[in-house]
């Protein structure tokens, strides 16, 4: 790989995880704000911002793949089964408990959104799949 298609790549690789983690973040500060008394989501959104802040990378490395999983139904506007999953069953380290917490707090928050807000989210998420996509491309090529 020449040096300035290697250099483009990894600007796209960077974008990619800087506007993942933009929605990302957007979506667990909307789940904070619903929930301000909830001492499990201001944990979870600080953890976020902390993890956000030191490693971006970590929030679509860790966040991107159980979007991934779901991408047809969500491409389809079909948000039942992400957010009737408990994400149990995919939790593999300390990380992946954070982003199942997120998901989960989403599953559990969503009643209280009004359906202009849902939009929002449902947007958000098909466009981080987008994000995830590119990102994942992006690193093939940098291999």
């Amino acid at each position: 790989m020449d040096k300035c298609l290697k250099k483009q790549m990894i600007q796209i690789k960077d974008r990619s995880i800087l506007e993942f983690t933009l929605d990302m973040t957007f979506i667990v500060n909307i789940i904070y704000n619903k929930n301000k008394k909830d001492t499990d989501i201001e944990e979870i959104r600080d953890g976020y911002l902390l993890a956000k802040n030191e490693n971006p990378e970590c929030i679509i490395i860790n966040a991107g793949p159980y979007l991934w999983k779901y991408r047809e139904q969500v491409s389809l506007d079909n948000f039942n089964e992400l957010l009737n999953n408990d994400f149990s069953t995919e939790t593999s380290n300390s990380n992946s408990n954070k982003v199942q917490a997120i998901l989960n707090k989403i599953k559990k928050t969503w009643h209280l959104f009004k359906p202009l807000e849902q939009d929002s989210i449902k947007k958000r998420l098909k466009t981080m799949l987008t994000y995830y996509a590119t990102y994942l491309k992006s690193c093939k090529h940098l291999e």
